[in-house]
């Protein structure tokens, strides 16, 4: 089982990662899009056909939804 501190450290690697390869979030419309992006990437390996995804696959992309969310609010409360 995944402690609270390793779910905290794997976002916070994705918020620093997108932080070093993006540009701040400046609009609602941006950052939505950047979120609905990342909800496709998670359908895509959930309907897959013939596909499994592995749960690691499912994991990385439920953190990563997260940490788009995180950022959309963080820069566009900034």
């Amino acid at each position: 089982m995944v402690t609270p501190d390793e779910w905290l450290a794997r976002f916070t690697q994705k918020i620093c990662k997108a932080d070093k390869r993006h540009a701040p979030i400046t609009t609602r419309h941006e950052g939505l899009s950047i979120i609905q992006e990342e909800v496709f990437e998670l359908q895509d390996l959930v309907y897959a056909d013939g596909q499994a995804a592995s749960n690691a696959e499912i994991v990385n992309e439920c953190v990563s939804i997260a940490a788009a969310a995180f950022r959309m609010a963080r820069d566009l409360t900034a």
